[in-house]
């Protein structure tokens, strides 16, 4: 189905996939399958595709959905996926990094085959619009999927941190190379993030500051890293606040600890309830 169908296309318009933009087509169909299996598809919802190729699972999901928004870089494939498409399949030809998701409605699902070279950054910024998604259903490479769901160790790092905030990620499935035309070199997954609704801190940019910040020198005590962006004082006193013990390093924090410094700096960079002192 998959094979035939995206061989089909490809010969008719003489595409030759682009590897600086890591064009590599989903051709296994027990893939798609488990894709369809997470994605629960009905007709009360509305999905979000990132990176939707040259359309083929974009065109075989919108009739189970009531709406589907495919965004995908590429104007060649997005004239592709327009072509014969059914009314309730709208093509965004944008960047999905420069892409603001706030039009999106409550409740959208988001699936994608995210390019490689992108990965860490598209799921940056979908996490800071998590709270529009029910969920995110991503096809990434396999090391990065280890990397999202690691609670310890040197795969433990700030995308471990961010994801497991803001989501509740697991692996669906480990993807071989031979699953994509053209074939990548690495093993890819299929990984879910559930949105957690509960979490102490809003998606910001606070956030992502000083995670960054902290992991960026993961070898340093907490407060001389938080010390780089603050004062000193101010720093001693956040940690305080969100009652952690500043001679710990990064990799020693705990997904809540983080949640806890990170939303008492927050509300120090807000100013609205830790004052600046001098």
């Amino acid at each position: 189905m998959l094979f035939e169908e995206t061989t089909s296309i490809l010969k008719k318009y003489n595409i030759k996939p682009k590897k600086d933009l890591s064009q590599n087509f989903l051709i296994d169909n027990w893939v798609f399958q488990r894709i369809i299996d997470e994605l629960q598809p009905n007709n009360d919802d509305t999905v979000f595709e990132i990176g939707s190729g040259i359309g083929v699972i974009t065109k075989y999901i919108a009739p189970l959905v009531k709406k589907i928004i495919a965004c995908e870089i590429d104007p060649n494939f997005a004239k592709i996926i327009e072509e014969g498409a059914p009314e309730n399949l709208e093509v965004i030809n944008e960047d999905i990094l420069k892409l603001d998701l706030s039009f999106l409605p409550e409740k959208t699902k988001v699936i994608g085959n995210i390019p490689y070279h992108i990965t860490t950054s598209t799921i940056m910024h979908l996490l800071l619009k998590s709270h529009i998604f029910s969920f995110i259903i991503l096809t990434i490479q396999y090391d990065v999927g280890k990397r999202i769901i690691a609670q310890k160790g040197k795969e433990y790092g700030i995308l471990s941190v961010v994801t497991q905030i803001w989501t509740k990620p697991k692996i669906v499935m480990k993807i071989p190379p031979s699953s994509f035309l053209p074939m990548p070199k690495p093993f890819s997954c299929l990984i879910r993030l559930d949105i957690n609704k509960k979490s102490l801190v809003r998606p910001n940019p606070f956030f992502f500051e000083i995670v960054d910040t902290l992991f960026s020198q993961r070898r340093r005590k907490i407060i001389n890293s938080l010390s780089s962006l603050i004062t000193k004082k101010n720093a001693s006193i956040i940690l305080e606040n969100a009652n952690i013990d500043s001679s710990l390093r990064p990799e020693s924090l705990s997904i809540f600890d983080f949640e806890r410094i990170a939303n008492e700096y927050t509300l120090f960079k807000t100013k609205s309830q830790i004052p600046q002192l001098s």
